[in-house]
This record gives structure tokens, C-alpha cells and sequence, in this order.
């Protein structure tokens, strides 16, 4: 077990390496990042949906927003995004950890217009954008318009992947995984 000066040195060991790293990087004209993995960023949301229900979330934001913002604009990373910037409204911050955004429409908009928007042939991106609509549109921007959206990316979903989704796809996938395992299981 660490003691609490050895676990200092650690510390400062590995943040003298990160910036003998970045400044390496800089030396030989290549970009150094220590921008966070998907998987490191779903064990953060993993506090969240641990039996102590960390409020962990806003630090799972805020690294998916500067994966998003660096030009890591993969489709897990989208979902993830788009998840939490919805659920920072639709759920009170004290317990997730997130912050009210003044922008959620914008970006929320901005992330699915890049999985496709309404015309997304993604079945996974039709379902999950059209649950978030159903439950929560206003979190989303003009309530009607996006109850309305939600009818046709949830049938498009369907029509796309007629058999569904089982729980167990989302399985593993942090809190954007357990939010909507427990929506296609009821």
C-alpha cells in the first residue's frame, strides 16, 4: 500500500514525465496529447453508475468535450457526448456531477448533425437521439419539434434494425450503456 508521500512522488513523477513527453513532442514537430481514451472515459462514468453513484459525470463531459473539440469525432465518442450534454439537463447536477450548459441545443446539435441528423442511417444513432427526445426534448431545444423527430428516428430505428436492440449491446458502455440498457429492456 502507498503511503500518502509515496503516493505524492508518484504523482509528481508522472506529471515530470507527461511534460518531458510534451515537450519531447514539441522537439520533434509531432503533436503530443494527453487527451483520455474512450475507455478511460467510460471508467470515469463507471463511478457514476457504481453502488456509491459517484457524480462523476462532469469530469466525463468535460473529456468528451475536449476529445470532441481536438478532432476525435468518432461515433462512441459522439454518443457519449450527446448523452451527457441531454442528461446535464434532464438530471439534477448534484447528483451526476454535470453542469446546466447555457448551449446544449447548439451542441447537441452540432454532434448529431455529425452522426447524420434525421437522415442518419444508423440504427443505435436513431433510437438512442430518439429516446432522448421522447423523454426530454426541451433538454434538446424546440420541445414539439424534437416529440415529433423522436416518432421518426424511433421508427426509422426500427425500420433500420426491425428486431431491436437487446440490453446487453449497450452492456459495458458506462452510464451512456446502463441509461439506455435499462430504456430498450422496459
Amino acid at each position: 500500500m502507498l503511503t500518502s508521500r509515496s503516493s505524492r512522488v508518484c504523482k509528481k513523477a508522472a506529471h515530470t514525465r507527461t511534460k518531458q513527453t510534451a515537450r519531447l513532442a514539441a522537439q520533434l514537430g509531432v503533436s503530443y496529447s494527453n487527451m483520455k481514451s474512450m475507455e478511460e472515459i467510460i471508467s470515469v462514468e463507471n463511478r457514476y453508475t457504481s453502488s456509491i453513484g459517484e457524480p462523476s459525470l462532469g469530469q466525463a463531459l468535460s473529456l468528451l468535450k475536449e476529445r470532441w473539440s481536438s478532432g476525435e469525432k468518432d461515433k462512441e465518442t459522439a454518443l457519449h457526448l450527446l448523452f451527457l450534454v441531454w442528461y446535464s439537463c434532464s438530471e439534477p447536477g448534484f447528483l451526476t456531477g454535470l453542469p446546466e450548459l447555457e448551449l446544449k441545443p447548439s451542441l447537441f446539435t452540432e454532434v448529431f448533425e455529425y452522426l447524420g441528423s434525421e437522415k442518419s442511417t444508423d440504427p443505435e444513432v436513431c433510437l438512442v437521439v430518439g429516446i432522448m427526445a421522447e423523454v426530454a426534448p426541451w433538454c434538446i431545444g424546440d420541445e414539439s419539434y424534437w416529440l415529433n423527430t423522436s416518432k421518426k428516428l424511433k421508427a426509422r430505428s426500427l425500420s433500420l434494425k426491425p428486431e431491436g436492440f437487446e440490453p446487453q449491446y449497450f452492456h459495458n458502455r458506462g452510464a451512456y450503456g446502463q441509461y439506455f440498457s435499462h430504456m430498450v429492456s422496459s
